[in-house]
């Protein structure tokens, strides 16, 4: 892996794939990825153009299954250490979502042929881990904040529930994944 510029993906006998990053990689990629320049077998969904992004990366120290690292203190890379092969609802609800301004704005999906590996959003300077903020409220007596995630959580679902270019039909395809099918993003429903 050493002086490699993008993610080393290796495929085991079992056809499970795990990703392997190292310090830099996260910012060289984002370079390439502003220059337009994806080395195959990688490819790149863009939702939204990517902002500049100074030098400079760091990882996020949280427990969590995935390996995010900020850019620039601008944008977040969620790295999928053991990415699938099999569809992946993210780039499609992103794209659904792109005029949602209450979450963080999506820029690109990351993928190594078939498989997801990374997504690539904004990153917010104060936002804090969302379950210890709450955590914290509710064991300090400070229970207001309950109507404000509400309102979020019903704008949100709300906002899931519209039509867009991606989903015409939004509701079909979540009747449809509820049911073990999986949501096109190319017909607007299950697949």
């Amino acid at each position: 892996m050493e002086g490699s510029r993008w993610p080393r993906v290796i495929e085991g006998p079992d056809g499970v794939l795990t990703l392997e990053t190292a310090e830099g990689v996260t910012e060289h990629v984002l370079r390439d990825l502003a220059r337009e320049a994806v080395p195959p077998p990688f490819s790149v969904r863009a939702l939204r153009p990517l902002p500049p992004v100074p030098p400079g990366e760091r990882a996020i120290t949280v427990d969590q299954t995935n390996h995010s690292v900020v850019a620039g203190e601008t944008v977040v890379v969620k790295w999928f250490p053991r990415p699938s092969r099999a569809p992946h609802p993210a780039p499609g609800l992103l794209a659904h979502l792109a005029g949602f301004a209450r979450t963080a704005t999506p820029y690109a999906a990351v993928y190594w042929e078939d498989a997801l590996v990374a997504l690539v959003t904004a990153y917010l300077p104060e936002a804090r881990d969302g379950w210890e903020w709450c955590v914290d409220e509710a064991e300090a007596g400070r229970t207001g904040f309950a109507a404000e995630v509400g309102a979020l959580a019903a704008e949100l679902h709300l906002a899931m529930a519209t039509p867009s270019a991606v989903f015409p039909r939004p509701r079909t395809a979540v009747a449809a994944r509820r049911r073990g099918g999986v949501a096109d993003p190319r017909r607007g429903c299950a697949a």
